[in-house]
């Protein structure tokens, strides 16, 4: 295992950010300093380090990387190459095709990970991120050659769906406040739960990718506040499990219309395979 540090604290929203971010580079949209810009402060924090670490030997070797790892100019480097780009965000029950074994274990661990194909060598990896201390980001690749992703679904069907989640949200959203909250600290909480889902793409993305973005923050956020929550739905056992799986069932829509959206801004910004 040549993997840099160990997974101490994983980080949510880098991913994303990172693909979306090189996607407009690639575009001529921005520039790499402005990449490594929108990772600068990721979950409240600051990252100024970036290290590329490997899983295996194997995968160094493929990409022409020291087995010890390198630094921000490899995690460039990488992003430079003609490779395809995809964002997952898998969890228990949803793998995404991601096939068994360390790779999966560490993606759901961190909840995303870019799928990096090479379509002239046949060959697919996988980026995912983690925290080796509180300003270093490492970003360890693992070779995922049987990936199959699922197909796409268009975002103008992913929105129509948060449009309705978001009236059965605000109905969930109406019956916590009062019982364990108060008005203001509900409003404060589910502030910082939104902001921390949010997901940092440039400017030039589609004004729908934005908005969805901001519906499927919205939506996890009071999902997740709900699920925090336990106990204030329904009177008896089986009336609080119908709400909790209602619930898990809206904060997993909230995770693929986030991924769906990045992957739309990722398509329109030309990095998609011929």
């Amino acid at each position: 295992m040549t993997e840099i540090g160990s997974p101490l604290t994983t980080v949510w929203g880098a991913a994303p950010a990172l693909a979306g971010w090189a996607a407009a580079w690639r575009a001529g949209d921005c520039s790499p300093d402005d990449v490594l810009d929108a990772l600068h402060d990721l979950d409240g924090q600051s990252v100024l380090t970036h290290q590329v670490g490997v899983a295996d030997i194997e995968t160094a070797g493929e990409l022409e990387l020291r087995p010890t790892g390198e630094g921000t100019d490899a995690l460039l480097r990488i992003l430079r190459a003609p490779t395809v780009f995809e964002v997952l965000t898998p969890a228990p029950g949803d793998t995404m095709g991601l096939p068994a074994g360390p790779v999966r274990t560490a993606a759901l661990n961190a909840g995303e990970l870019v799928v990096l194909r090479d379509p002239r060598r046949r060959k697919t990896f996988c980026l995912i991120a983690h925290r080796a201390d509180r300003y270093t980001l490492v970003w360890t690749l693992h070779s995922c050659p049987q990936l199959r992703t699922p197909v796409p679904r268009p975002l103008c069907e992913v929105e129509y769906e948060l449009r309705e989640a978001v009236r059965e949200v605000t109905d969930i959203l109406s019956r916590l406040s009062g019982r364990t909250n108060t008005p203001e600290d509900l409003r404060a909480r589910l502030h910082d739960l939104t902001a921390r889902r949010m997901v940092d793409l440039p400017p030039t993305a589609d004004d729908r990718v934005h908005r969805v973005i901001a519906q499927a923050a919205q939506v996890g956020a009071i999902a997740d506040l709900a699920l925090q929550s336990a106990g204030g739905f329904g009177v008896t056992g089986t009336h609080q499990d119908t709400g909790e799986t209602a619930l898990r069932r809206l904060a997993d829509l909230a995770r693929v219309a986030r991924m769906t959206a990045v992957n739309t801004a990722i398509a329109r910004f030309g990095v998609v395979e011929n």
